[in-house]
């Protein structure tokens, strides 16, 4: 069984219950089964453990001992210079063996919601696991059922079984059995993009997602006054805009190391641009927007364009949310065309983008209204 609830109550706050039964089908599974893990933010999310146990052949249940369930953060990504608030309860569980299962029951709150007064979430209909049941129920307020977008993808989802209950909230349940495991190929989408994958979201459309993001921005992109006497040093007699963007680009990407501190909503939004140049570090959309703002500064439009870099570069163009991006480089009109940037990757000039950002789907956000562009190959 895998089963996923997500509930928001008449206040907004969401709420994400994880219920899955596992089965260890040989020693093989054993190994697999007997440890298992729940991420989160700490930062804007708490988690409550309700219940985890192994269940022996004969129905005994076997309960988790209670320095068997911690929280760890394990920053898998401090490798790449990027550390973050996610964190994750480890499960040890006790007795497994071939013939048994194992069950874990979690709830987890958000507290700091990503955009306010939204809702957004996709379920996929695929796993690495042959999978008995998987359902996904989603509990909500009928006004938000009535701005709810609900879109299908990557091959036939089941129609949902619809209960009402009281005038104020309604429950829809989508459920598949015995399903069969997927192959994880390298170079393939991830399965929400191959197999049947359901999206909902409230964000009316990206135009709306643009307005949000760029009001993230908004008050991080002043230079200050000796930023700004630099950014004219640097640029001095210069009056091709290709070569100020070439000279800022080179700067930001080779003078501001790259290190992410992405706790909470800082995963979204960028720092003030003073403060990453300041301490000369940032994440890719730090360091992104202050070189959009230099740009600004000499008259050159620039713009912070999202996109993934995993999912093989692909967007969901019917489900607009902050759910479907990774990673943050800048665009910069110049002569009448883009000229893409990512100041991550060092000694890469302008205009030459990695192959991570070549060839994606990607959102270029124009203040009060999005564009969805490709990258160059």
């Amino acid at each position: 069984l895998s089963e996923s609830v997500s509930y928001r109550d008449e206040a907004g706050v969401n709420y994400r219950v994880v219920h899955s039964i596992y089965h260890a089908v040989d020693q093989s599974a054993v190994d697999a089964l007997s440890t298992d893990h729940v991420s989160f933010d700490r930062d804007r999310e708490s988690l409550y453990l309700v219940h985890a146990s192994t269940i022996a052949t004969d129905g005994t249940r076997h309960e988790v001992d209670a320095k068997g369930a911690f929280i760890q953060t394990p920053q898998r990504e401090a490798d790449a210079a990027l550390y973050t608030s996610n964190a994750e309860l480890a499960v040890i569980y006790p007795h497994v063996a071939p013939g048994m299962s194992t069950e874990l029951i979690v709830v987890v709150r958000e507290n700091t919601p990503v955009m306010p007064g939204q809702f957004a979430s996709y379920r996929t209909f695929g796993s690495v696991w042959p999978t008995r049941l998987r359902r996904y129920v989603f509990d909500l307020p009928v006004s938000d059922w009535a701005r709810l977008a609900v879109h299908h993808s990557g091959g036939r989802v089941p129609a949902p079984l619809v209960e009402k209950y009281g005038a104020e909230r309604e429950r829809r349940t989508w459920s598949i059995s015995r399903m069969q495991a997927l192959a994880n190929e390298e170079a393939t989408p991830e399965f929400r993009f191959l197999a049947p994958t359901l999206w909902l979201t409230t964000v009316k459309d990206w135009d709306v997602f643009a307005r949000w993001y760029s009001g993230l921005v908004a008050d991080r992109s002043e230079l200050g006054d000796d930023l700004r006497d630099l950014v004219e040093t640097w640029t001095d007699g210069m009056t091709d805009p290709k070569q100020i963007v070439s000279i800022l680009h080179e700067t930001v990407a080779n003078e501001v190391r790259y290190t992410g501190l992405e706790f909470g909503l800082a995963g979204f939004q960028p720092y003030p641009c003073r403060e990453v140049w300041g301490n000369r570090y940032g994440d890719c959309k730090d360091k992104a927007n202050l070189l959009r703002a230099m740009l600004l500064h000499k008259g050159i439009d620039a713009h912070l364009v999202l996109l993934s870099t995993e999912t093989l570069g692909r967007v969901e163009k019917n489900s607009p949310s902050w759910l479907q991006f990774n990673h943050c480089i800048l665009a910069a009109d110049v002569g009448g065309e883009m000229v893409f940037c990512d100041p991550t990757v060092k000694y890469l000039p302008a205009g030459v983008l990695p192959p991570g950002d070549a060839g994606r789907d990607v959102l270029v956000g124009r203040a009060d209204t999005a564009q969805g562009v490709g990258t160059p190959e």
